[in-house]
This record gives C-alpha cells, structure tokens and sequence, in this order.
C-alpha cells in the first residue's frame, strides 16, 4: 500500500477557513478527543492539525507536502530561515477578504500622528514595539523609516498589550480584517504594512514529482469547487414534465434562450430536465416552463463546480 501524503491544518483564525474546504470537499473531517491527527474518509492523504506558523518549516523539512497558510505567515518564516526558501513554493493564493497587517497607536496619546514616521518623529526613539510578526515589522521599519528597533514578540495577544489603564507597548503591529476590535479599544491605525491572502504552500521537491504534483492539484481543485460554489450565484434548476410534448416544447424554449438543458427520460412517460444557472434568472424562465407544461420545480445549491486539470 503506497502512503499517504500529508497536508497541515492549521488551528486558531484559519481553522475554520481550511476546515470548511475539508468538509465542503466532501472529506468529512473529524477532530479526535485528544490528539491532532484529523480524521477523514481519505485514502490518499492524512491531514495534522499543528499552529499555521509552524507549518511553512514543517513543510520545506519535508515533513508535509502541503499546507494553507497567510503569507503573512509564509514571510515570516522566509525571514527567519532563508536557507529554507527554495524547499517551498506557492502554488495558489485562495480569493476572498485579505487580511492586514498594521501598525496600530492609542489614539487618545497619539492624535496627530498619522504614519510611522510620524510616529517616531514625535514619539523618538525610546518606545516599546510588539509584533505578531517581529521580523517582517523590523524589515518594515528599516526600509521606510531607516530605523534599527528592538520590537518584543508576545506570547498571548498582541493587541492585549496596547489596552487597559497603563498599556505596556508604545506601539503594536498587528493583523486585523475589519478594525473594529482596534478602533473599540482605543487603538488607531496608523499605516498598513501589508495585506495578507491564505495560500497554498508546497515542498518543491514533492511538486517537481509528476505524480506527486498530479495529487496536490487535484487536492487543490476540490477545494477550488468548494470557493467557486460560494463565490457565484449558481443554481440547479431541476424540472418534471410528465408529456413527452411539452418536453419537447420546453427544451425547445431552453435551447432558443441559450441555455443547454440536461435530459433524463422518465418512464413511461415524460423527462426530467434540469441545468445549471445563475439564481437571478430562475425567477424569469420558472413561469414559461410552467406554461409550457412543466411539473414540479426544485432548485439545488452548487456545491462544488469542479474544472478539469491540465
């Protein structure tokens, strides 16, 4: 029996993400009581759930073939572990609302300052910085304010360090989606150092195997199904018709509209016809296929819409 390929899942912010393609792939994935090996009904690959930031390391060890992880993840590790660089490669970033990484102040000490260098114009030298992702913070800071700073990692939180009655940090560089959080605390965004999209991540040397590259993409197109579902309004449209003529006449009326109907005979009589289209026109087409002799309607959600790989 061949062995399985592995994949990473990440915990915390992106679990639910990488979770949902799982589950919308059809993987029925499964959390053990205790552990970290997820459970699936794969035959091909075994998924680990371990910290996403320390899956771009595990991956270019080779430890996995795949993982799902921000790139603001991904540039911290490359920072951290140059030499490891080219054991990894992206292979697709995954559409939908990025997130951010900012630098973040209390507004109510720091009113006028609407930038980094405004920040250390008026602030000096002398402040405390907390990070999630200390390294990318200092290249930051060095190219576009030319400074050297000690920046301070935290354990817990990042954003916990810059609220309450004495805030222990100056300054906090942080990821967020929409701001709230920051600006309900008291914090103000001063400037974006980058945004962040979730990608997959592979071993090199894994994906320059034909066969092995075969599985990764058509892992990555199940998932693709699963965004595409959720990304576009398509809809099933199923239609009974219980006379052969008004069949005929109804795949007659698809066909002159521009659509391309599916067709199942229904025995003794009659066909069940169906196709998929955008939701906003089920509503124009449902009452002629009624006049034109059609039963029973239903109309499906698109799971997955699946491409072939090239």
């Amino acid at each position: 029996m061949n062995e399985k390929m592995k994949m990473y899942v990440p915990d915390g912010n992106l679990e639910k993400f990488v979770w949902g393609l799982l589950d919308g792939a059809g993987f029925e994935p499964q959390k053990p009581d205790r552990g970290y090996d997820i459970r699936t009904n794969s035959d091909n690959w075994e998924f680990k759930q371990i910290r996403p930031q320390d899956q771009p390391y595990q991956t270019a060890k080779g430890n996995a073939e795949l993982c799902i992880v921000g790139e603001d993840i991904l540039k911290e590790f490359q920072l951290g572990y140059p030499d490891l660089n080219d054991n990894i490669e992206i292979v697709q970033s995954f559409e939908g609302r990025p997130t951010k990484l900012v630098a973040v102040v209390l507004d109510e000490k720091y009113q006028t300052v609407g930038s980094l260098k405004n920040f250390f114009e008026t602030a000096g030298n002398d402040v405390t910085i907390a990070a999630e992702y200390p390294k990318i913070a200092k290249e930051y800071i060095m190219k576009n304010c030319g400074l050297e700073v000690d920046i301070y990692k935290p354990a817990g939180k990042t954003e916990a360090t810059l609220t309450g009655n004495r805030p222990e940090m100056d300054l906090i560089i942080d990821t967020t989606e929409t701001g709230n959080t920051i600006k309900a605390n008291g914090g103000k965004i001063i400037e974006t150092l980058m945004e962040s999209k979730q990608v997959a991540v592979v071993n090199s040397r894994t994906y320059e195997n034909p066969s092995s590259k075969s599985e990764i993409d058509n892992l990555l197109e199940q998932f693709n199904g699963v965004m595409r579902s959720k990304q576009n309004t398509l809809k099933k449209l199923q239609v009974n018709v219980l006379d052969d003529g008004n069949a005929k006449k109804i795949i007659d009326y698809l066909m002159r509209e521009g659509y391309k109907p599916t067709v199942s005979k229904i025995y003794p009589e009659g066909s069940d016809i169906y196709m998929v289209l955008p939701n906003s026109e089920i509503k124009n087409i449902s009452p002629n296929l009624s006049a034109l002799g059609g039963s029973d309607m239903i109309v499906t959600a698109v799971e997955r819409l699946l491409y072939p790989i090239n």
